[in-house]
């Protein structure tokens, strides 16, 4: 979202574009109740599209586990599954599409851009989407839910480069209180500046209530 919002502060992409101005691939999504247009990238990144929840999948080895680079290829299986603006209806595969808007418009790869445009002008160096060794020594350990005992199982982990615009990052709590800092500057008057990602009101933008 705060890649999308830059690119839209320079003038690269409008938040009531349609998606399928930056990505034609998204043709492809089938729509019941109107126009593929009516996709818009606000209404994306809002979770107002009615877009379904995850990444289509047909595989029951590979569920919705696909790469960035593949998904584009599966989306005649996806759907619109509510109308817009009608309610919230939370969807994964909204924010993988975003990636690909940024990709898109910004001309290099999402990963990329991320790192440059906003971890590393936070100084979020330990903020990765592909732990290395030292960082994968540090890991916290996940579990899942109980079931017919009292320890709870290891969680598996995902594989590291199939979540990537929708939550593949791994990040560590000083990182994130960088993060948590950006999103406390008060002042709406603020520009861009020196180890800033956002203008002020950009943010003020972003945490505005919507109904």
């Amino acid at each position: 979202a705060t890649a999308v919002m830059q690119l839209r502060d320079e003038g690269l992409l409008g938040l009531d574009d349609p998606a399928v101005r930056h990505v034609p691939e998204l043709a492809a999504i089938g729509d019941p109740f109107g126009s593929i247009e009516d996709l818009t990238i606000r209404r994306l990144l809002m979770h107002t599209s009615g877009l379904q929840g995850e990444v289509p999948w047909q595989d029951l080895e590979r569920m919705w586990l696909y790469r960035a680079e593949e998904l584009l290829g599966v989306l005649h299986l996806a759907r619109v599954v509510t109308p817009p603006e009608v309610d919230q209806k939370y969807s994964n595969l909204a924010y993988e599409l975003l990636g690909h808007v940024v990709e898109r418009v910004s001309g290099r790869p999402f990963t990329e851009y991320v790192r440059a445009s906003v971890l590393d002008p936070l100084g979020m160096a330990d903020t990765v989407w592909d732990p290395a060794d030292g960082q994968v020594a540090r890991k916290a350990v996940g579990y899942d839910a109980r079931s017919h005992d009292d320890s709870p199982p290891v969680a598996r982990d995902m594989p590291s480069d199939v979540f990537v615009a929708d939550g593949g990052l791994w990040s560590t709590l000083e990182d994130l209180g960088r993060w948590i800092g950006q999103q406390l500057r008060s002042d709406a008057s603020l520009e861009r500046g020196e180890g800033q990602v956002l203008r002020g009101a950009t943010l003020t933008e972003m945490h505005r209530p919507s109904f």
